[in-house]
């Protein structure tokens, strides 16, 4: 479920908890990422609480996830200027330039970045992946040193096909919740941390 559908747009989400009206995520205003954090923490809840007590109310997790949630979009935003990436909805709306310079940076509606090099529309480049913490469902973060290609055309609100050459880089994505470009030169391998 990646965006909200309760049949009226004018109603507040309920999932049928009570949660922290103060908290971080009853302040998100976006319904689907408010949907897509509270499946996330659903699903994750039962690993994380094994390992943290603390975190044994479901309705505390979902606010822990939803900090985690908006610490990597403010990280990845930050990366976003200080590599003169510029914000887009499509690349396929790019002005006419050299498609072997473009390099992608992205945030999933699922909480993770996407970091794809220069190259990476036309012949392949490095890429980086990283979730956020509490999502056990892959690991942590994969490098690739070569050959991840997007194989579709990276759009907001769309899932990215963005396969290696090896088969070891992430090869879809949930949908794209943030979408930047630049045709900067960016350092090779994981030179860009967040």
């Amino acid at each position: 479920m990646d965006q909200a559908d309760n049949g009226k747009d004018d109603e507040p989400l309920d999932f049928g908890v009570e949660h922290n009206p103060n908290g971080p995520w009853a302040r998100l205003e976006d319904p689907g990422v408010k949907c897509a954090i509270a499946r996330l923490s659903g699903l994750f809840h039962g690993a994380i609480r094994a390992q943290d007590p603390e975190l044994s109310r479901w309705n505390d997790f979902l606010d822990v996830f939803t900090d985690a949630w908006l610490n990597l979009k403010a990280k990845v935003e930050e990366e976003a200027q200080k590599y003169g990436f510029t914000a887009c909805h499509t690349t396929a709306d790019l002005p006419e330039i050299d498609c072997e310079k473009v390099a992608i940076l992205a945030l999933t509606l699922n909480g993770s970045y996407l970091l794809l090099g220069n190259g990476c529309l036309s012949h392949g480049s490095f890429g980086d992946y990283q979730r956020i913490p509490f999502r056990k469902d892959m690991a942590a973060s994969i490098h690739a040193d070569e050959g991840v290609r997007c194989t579709s055309e990276p759009t907001l609100q769309e899932s990215l096909h963005c396969p290696s050459q090896d088969g070891l880089f992430i090869q879809n994505t949930s949908p794209l919740f943030q979408l930047y470009y630049t045709t900067r030169d960016l350092p090779r391998g994981d030179s860009i941390h967040l």
